[in-house]
């Protein structure tokens, strides 16, 4: 018995063409179904030859798939961006953009004559409290060392140093420019390793198409283990190196896919660069559907595919599954259209291209007049014998 929520028809086709469409009851429909392989893909499959065919389909309702794209990228994973200690001018810009800089370099110089005075300051405090005298001199002489100490230590601080061996991403201030606490004055990044942060779904993961029956689903990822992802159209796997909650900006994710999560990964420096853009499996490129799972064919290509009925031609959409809604449907990405209606089963294989076109009903009877009886007992206009469109 097929459900009344999948509309079925009867189609009659003549060398790939029909001709006229009827809606049967419920109790028409079962009449066989799709083999597993069908569609345009399945090598060696011979277009339908004409007569009748019964198709169970639903309508889809495809979705922009640009909400669901976040502009992911690679980047350094040692990157810092140095900032001014306080109150001074740039005195002197020794960094260079795309320069190497070792470990401790001198990158910027600042000129602070506050710092300056806290010294001279600092300088004749200790002067003062040597020539003191009585039972707090020597107390007074290590208070004003160690103010001395700690004014050198602050001036010395008006040379930004490289903290790690790397390149100069980027200078932020010229010669002469003041400048205030703060203030970016360089930026350094070291790209042996690079990471990018990318949405993923924890949920067990889907057996692979070719996977043999009864074999356990993949682990569900975790630290340490591997990711896919794809850099401009490379496919690799890329290490987890943390999970973490999925936050403001990937919030519709949760309409894809049960149990989403942020994870850092990591890639190696010497095979991808720095903004190289990263795209992962559960983030449509195209528009998303959500449909059956009973409409997914397994392509010869190892992937999945869905056939769709599209102004009367039946079309192979090659799909990728993003993520499962309970047990009979998910959310897919594939070149859906408005007005498309994809295939749930069918009484015989029909190959991309076929052109479908609408049957009489033969289970009806006509009334006089040309109109069919319908279950209220009031009548309407009978389809032609024979027309163009499949009107679903």
């Amino acid at each position: 018995m097929v459900p009344t929520s999948h509309p079925v028809r009867r189609l009659i086709l003549c060398g790939g063409l029909a001709a006229g469409l009827c809606v049967l009851p419920s109790s028409a429909a079962g009449q066989g179904g799709r083999s597993p392989a069908g569609g345009a893909n399945a090598a060696g499959r011979e277009p339908a030859a004409g007569g009748e065919v019964v198709i169970r389909r639903r309508a889809v309702a495809p979705r922009d798939p640009r909400p669901y794209q976040f502009g992911l990228h690679l980047e350094p994973a040692k990157k810092v961006t140095l900032v001014a200690p306080g109150l001074g001018t740039v005195a002197a810009v020794i960094a260079e953009p795309g320069k190497a800089a070792n470990a401790g370099a001198e990158l910027v110089t600042l000129d602070s004559e506050e710092q300056a005075l806290e010294v001279e300051q600092a300088k004749a405090l200790l002067e003062v409290a040597q020539a003191g005298a009585g039972p707090a001199k020597e107390a007074a002489v290590r208070a004003a060392q160690a103010a001395l100490d700690l004014a050198k230590l602050r001036a010395s601080r008006r040379s930004a140093r490289a903290p790690f061996a790397g390149t100069v991403y980027e200078v932020h201030v010229v010669a002469g420019q003041p400048v205030r606490p703060g203030d970016p004055l360089v930026t350094l990044a070291e790209t042996s390793e690079l990471v990018a942060v990318v949405p993923i779904d924890r949920s067990p993961a889907e057996p692979a198409p070719d996977a043999a029956p009864g074999s356990p689903p993949p682990a569900p990822p975790e630290v340490g283990s591997t990711t896919k992802i794809s850099v401009e159209g490379t496919d690799v796997e890329a290490t987890i190196t943390a999970l973490l909650p999925l936050g403001e900006r990937f919030e519709p994710v949760r309409d894809l896919v049960a149990s989403p999560a942020l994870a850092r990964v990591t890639l190696p420096g010497d095979r991808f660069r720095d903004g190289q853009t990263v795209y992962v499996p559960i983030l449509p490129r195209d528009p998303v559907a959500e449909v059956p799972t009973e409409a997914l064919i397994p392509a010869a290509d190892g992937g999945r595919l869905v056939q769709v009925v599209r102004e009367n031609v039946v079309r192979d959409l090659p799909v990728r599954l993003l993520g499962r809604v309970g047990e009979d449907r998910a959310f897919l990405s594939g070149p859906f259209a408005e007005g498309d209606e994809v295939i749930l089963s069918t009484s015989r294989d029909l190959p991309d291209g076929t052109v479908l076109a609408a049957a009489a009903n033969p289970l009806l009877d006509t009334a006089p007049g040309g109109s069919v009886p319908n279950r209220s007992g009031t009548t309407r206009p009978a389809a032609p014998a024979t027309g163009g469109g499949i009107g679903f």
